[in-house]
């Protein structure tokens, strides 16, 4: 595969992107950053840096709220996908009929 049909492949794959996968992205995302960031302030307790690890804390801080917060919005949009559905359904029953 050469590298051109790979992002083209790649940036067709973002467009068909719903906004839920979009939002389970995100939460990897903040998983593997909050992961990584108390990896970083272990190793640096251990070398005794104790100033820039009170700053890894806080990050790890806003990283763990940040994920409860796409969370939320990402079970809100798996709860209304159904409903959602049901209207594009109803609304195509809708147009079918007017013509």
């Amino acid at each position: 595969m050469n590298p051109n049909s790979l992002i083209n492949r790649w940036l067709e794959g973002m467009k068909n992107l719903t906004p839920a996968q979009q939002l389970h992205g995100k939460m990897v995302g903040h998983i593997g950053g909050a992961i990584g960031l108390v990896l970083a302030m272990v190793v640096l307790v251990f070398q005794g840096m104790w100033s820039f690890s009170i700053f890894l804390f806080f990050m790890i801080w806003l990283q763990v709220f940040e994920f409860i917060g796409v969370r939320q919005r990402w079970k809100m949009m798996c709860d209304m996908q159904p409903v959602i559905d049901a209207q594009k359904e109803n609304f195509k029953k809708i147009m079918d009929g007017v013509k």
